[in-house]
């Protein structure tokens, strides 16, 4: 065997490895992070999903149902693997939310995979940026969600991988670019902003010839149009929900309604939000591969999504999910930088420093629930309820866990069970479960007082430790279950 092949095989039992140990990870994330970041990845999916089955009420349906504003390729694809999981046996709500979680973290492998196989040709450490795309320590967290977040930073790293994988791309390959293109913008429509920035790089650096670019947009166009007509099918009637979420969202400014804020507010996310190290990081990374690697088209994509973003008064943290997994890349490509001009031994240092860093936060965000863990609680009061008929539930205003702003999550709810305010709560009735949030001192002490004991928290205590630095959840909101 010669030296070629010798490498050859190493780098692939490396990559197996790395790759198996990602999955044993990526699955314990989505087992742990039950429920969901926001609202949104629950009541504009799951919700959607079981009203089109006819198993939810109206309590359950976001106002966005009513205006036809979003994309139902993610509800539909929610309906399928419900109906398949209802017809091998499996009803439980919790164990079906998990099924739709590992199936976003599979997609994400193989699309991190995919990217880093393309990208691999543009850095010296490739085994480094495999290493980096899937444990960094936000990537997890981000993977396992069954949101239009993840599902579109997918597709834009397989669209990614294919461009790059690709020199000099046959229509047919462009085709499917387009597909691919096409099915990330029914996830988010929001993903348009990075492939503007992959039309402005196709121009200026690529310069794809006219037939490439007819192939590219015929195969954006194919996939709008079966959308137009799967949307039409799911709200009953002809619509075509992009021009409806962009006439109320941009022209009437009905997301503004939601917050403003100022348009440097991702700046100081990215800087903030995967600690102040990893964020110096990420800034001096970018840095260098806008000066470096501007001709990379992940560049362009990552550009042109925060510009677009920031130019949008509403803002949110998991906007910037679909370009999150491209930071590794830029970060690679720092340290290859650095250690080629700064003393190795300093950059080694630091590189071990952001390394602990990583691993708390791979804890802070693996071995948790979703947020402070309000679907979890719930998960905790459904095994509750069967196993106790007519559970009598105790809470407060603000402690309720099957409630979401003017919301129910109707799916979850499934267990019988009375709600109770503690206001009309007589602390003689037996077998009542109290849930109260870990900010309400004054409840909990009344509760304490009269005898009664913590049974379950939604966040387990010792996480608050890790949340001091990471931040990852209000640790006032978590839900205490007293017995």
């Amino acid at each position: 065997m010669n030296i070629s092949h010798a490498y050859i095989e190493k780098n692939a039992r490396t990559t197996a490895v790395v790759m198996a140990v990602a999955l044993v990870v990526y699955v314990l994330c989505a087992w742990n992070s039950t429920g969901y970041l926001h609202p949104d990845e629950h009541f504009q999916i799951v919700e959607f999903a079981c009203h089109k089955l006819g198993i939810n009420s109206s309590q359950a349906m976001a106002w966005e149902y009513a205006e036809q504003i979003r994309p139902t390729l993610q509800p539909v694809l929610a309906m399928g693997l419900i109906k398949g999981t209802d017809f091998l046996g499996c009803h439980n709500p919790f164990t079906q939310t998990f099924i739709l979680r590992l199936a976003a973290a599979i997609l994400m492998l193989l699309a991190i995979k995919a990217f880093v196989d393309a990208a691999g040709d543009e850095v010296k450490h490739r085994p480094f940026l495999l290493i980096l795309a899937l444990f960094f320590w936000y990537l997890p967290l981000i993977s396992v969600r069954f949101s239009s977040e993840t599902l579109s930073a997918a597709l834009l790293l397989l669209v990614l991988a294919q461009v790059m994988k690709y020199d000099k791309a046959s229509p047919w390959q462009m085709l499917g670019i387009g597909i691919l293109c096409g099915l990330g913008f029914e996830f988010r429509y929001q993903l348009a902003f990075a492939f503007l920035g992959l039309l402005a790089w196709g121009i200026a650096i690529k310069r794809y010839q006219w037939k490439q670019w007819l192939s590219l947009f015929a195969g954006f166009i194919l996939v709008l149009c079966l959308a137009f007509l799967l949307d039409s099918w799911f709200y009953g009637v002809w619509v075509f929900a992009p021009y409806n979420y962009f006439n109320l969202n941009i022209v009437r400014q009905v997301a503004a309604s939601f917050g403003v804020s100022p348009w440097y507010t991702y700046l100081i996310l990215l800087l903030t939000v995967p600690t102040v190290l990893w964020g110096l990081a990420i800034y001096g990374s970018f840095v260098i591969s806008i000066v470096r690697h501007y001709q990379n088209p992940a560049v362009w994509a990552f550009i042109f999504f925060i510009v677009c973003h920031s130019l949008i008064a509403h803002k949110e943290l998991r906007f910037l999910f679909p370009v999150i997994p491209l930071l590794p890349l830029f970060m690679v490509w720092g340290y290859e930088t650095l250690v080629g001009h700064c003393n190795r031994y300093v950059v080694r240092c630091l590189a071990v420093l952001l390394l602990l860093v990583n691993i708390g936060g791979l804890a802070a965000v693996v071995l948790k629930p979703a947020a402070y863990g309000k679907a979890a609680m719930m998960a905790f009061l459904d095994k509750e309820a069967k196993q106790n008929a007519n559970l009598n539930v105790v809470i407060t205003e603000n402690s309720n866990p099957f409630y979401e702003a003017y919301l129910v999550p109707e799916f979850y709810l499934q267990a019988p069970m009375r709600l109770t305010d503690i206001a009309g709560y007589d602390f003689s009735e037996p077998g009542s479960i109290i849930v109260l949030r870990q900010g309400n001192n004054l409840n909990r002490a009344i509760v304490k007082a009269r005898g009664r004991r913590e049974v379950y928290r939604s966040v387990p205590k010792w996480q608050d430790m890790l949340n001091a630095v990471y931040h990852t959840y209000e640790s006032d909101d978590v839900l205490i279950a007293y017995r």
